[in-house]
């Protein structure tokens, strides 16, 4: 497990901004609470382990998207499990 960098959490917290209120609450709290799992060694694709959490059902959701910043030539995909929980974010290149 890991921490996220300043630039992955400046770009999930772009996102989260952007849902609605009791969305964004919900995503904020499993934030807080989540461990990092990187499940490739660029860390272009990240998974959200919460404690006592486990999807009822396989499948994700995006549930937003932001442009690359500064040098970062990739877009930020946010996504939530079938539960509408936080799940995964991963780097994709743009317009995905």
């Amino acid at each position: 497990m890991t921490e996220l960098t300043d630039h992955e959490l400046k770009a999930i917290n772009l996102i989260i901004a952007r849902l609605a209120p009791l969305k964004r609450d919900q995503m904020l709290a499993d934030l807080a609470a989540a461990e990092i799992e990187v499940l490739l060694a660029d860390r272009s694709m990240l998974r959200f382990h919460l404690p006592g959490h486990v999807p009822s059902s396989p499948g994700q959701t995006p549930l937003g998207q932001v442009g690359g910043q500064g040098d970062e030539l990739l877009d930020v995909v946010l996504f939530e499990d079938s539960d509408g929980r936080l799940f995964e974010v991963e780097r994709v290149p743009p317009g995905f």
